[in-house]
């Protein structure tokens, strides 16, 4: 399973989605083989975002909660986090702002708890846009507020393209059209640098995984 799980996140990372489910699928049935639930939430919280990409929102929401109850059991409060960030990413897609919101407050306690200063940028990020879109403006701008001292400190040119998107987004819904005008070119501004930062990104995070499945 290890062995599929890697080459899965290779594919997943090149954007060949169909073989990257693929792998992760033959990820879970080695798994099952060997009765090893090690990979197994692994696989299924990333087939769910891969149906999340696909725009398949029951299936992605089916296969996060699949995850989510195998990690429950687990209790690892790392992969709990990242579990409830996605299902909110997946409930605001399908327009449920309130049970996406619920989700995401639960993933920024674990956040604050674990200091993971990059998950709490995108919490926080996410949380103002939905926010934002629940037209509560003043707590979307207090969470914009905190993401930005986040993003100073993180200084990383696709956190600022990301944070610079989301004032675009909250200016524009309260009609602050000249502030929406200088956040959109500010993230296009920085739009250009991330995919080489990104690339770097991945192959940092591929490392972690080999290192953390060795171990294992």
């Amino acid at each position: 399973p290890f062995s599929y799980t890697l080459l899965a996140f290779v594919y997943r990372d090149a954007g060949d989605f169909g073989k990257a489910d693929m792998y992760f699928r033959k990820s879970i049935e080695a798994s099952n083989q060997i009765n090893d639930s090690t990979y197994i939430h692994t696989a299924l919280h990333e087939i769910g975002n891969i149906y999340n990409l696909n725009d398949d929102m029951s299936k992605a929401v089916d296969y996060h909660k699949q995850a989510l109850a195998i990690r429950k059991k687990d209790n690892n409060v790392n992969h709990l986090l990242y579990s409830y960030h996605d299902i909110a990413l997946d409930y605001e897609k399908m327009d449920s702002l309130q049970v996406a919101l619920s989700y995401i407050l639960k993933a920024e306690k674990l956040a604050k708890q674990l200091n993971e200063k990059w998950m709490l940028f995108n919490i926080f990020r996410t949380t103002s846009g939905l926010y934002t879109k629940l037209n509560e403006f003043d707590t979307a701008e207090k969470y914009l507020e905190q993401s930005e001292q986040l993003a100073n400190d993180l200084n990383m040119k696709s956190v600022y393209f990301n944070l610079y998107n989301e004032y675009y987004n909250y200016y524009k819904s309260t009609n602050q059209y000249k502030d929406a005008l200088l956040s959109h070119e500010l993230a296009m501004a920085y739009k250009d640098s991330v995919s080489n930062e990104e690339i770097q990104k991945n192959i940092s995070e591929l490392d972690k995984k080999y290192d953390s499945a060795k171990k294992d």
